[in-house]
């Protein structure tokens, strides 16, 4: 059983998608999502000290755009999030309602695997989530999909000593999923 945002009310999971029910963040805007020039593209890192963060968010960012650019976006850019465990009053990200609303208000999601996906639950109806894992798909993609949202699991580089991950050296598969969040919804 899972919750739904009334403590009366229970479904079991295969029951509804979570983006039939009620948000657990009130605030979480269901709008569609946007595909084209004005999509919003986060990549989210983990940040300096964290377990599987980016080895170098800016050259993630930078392959983003370059993916953005050769499905036909070249005006659409990533925007970085670093969190940081070390949270400032009312700073993003430090709280269930600012997290929520930073992953509702994006369009296309990249990020290391990590608890942070956890945010997920707040997905934007059919948004594209690009997690980039040391070894394929992992418990986040079924969330992704509840939440209505487009998985595209990537196996990236995982360096165990530095704890960083880096996409992988062919992008291929990163271009294709990129690219394929621009294609209308199947469902449609």
């Amino acid at each position: 059983m899972r919750w739904t945002g009334s403590s009366s009310t229970a479904v079991t999971p295969r029951s509804r998608r979570l983006s039939e029910t009620s948000s657990p963040c009130s605030h979480t805007s269901r709008a569609s999502v946007r595909r084209d020039a004005s999509a919003r593209v986060l990549v989210y890192d983990r940040g300096a000290g964290a377990r599987r963060r980016f080895a170098s968010a800016g050259a993630v960012v930078n392959a983003t755009d370059a993916a953005l650019a050769r499905a036909g976006f070249p005006s659409v850019h990533a925007t970085l999030f670093t969190f940081s465990s070390r949270c400032d009053k009312g700073a993003v990200g430090c709280d269930f309602q600012s997290s929520c609303a930073l992953f509702a208000d994006q369009d296309i999601i990249v990020a290391v695997h990590g608890a942070a996906l956890s945010n997920l639950v707040c997905l934007r109806p059919g948004a594209t989530v690009v997690e980039i894992a040391p070894g394929g798909p992992t418990m986040f993609l079924p969330l992704a999909v509840q939440a209505g949202g487009r998985p595209c699991p990537l196996s990236g580089v995982y360096n165990a000593d530095a704890h960083t991950m880096t996409l992988p050296a062919h992008l291929a598969g990163f271009d294709a999923c990129v690219a394929a969040h621009f294609r209308p919804d199947p469902a449609s």
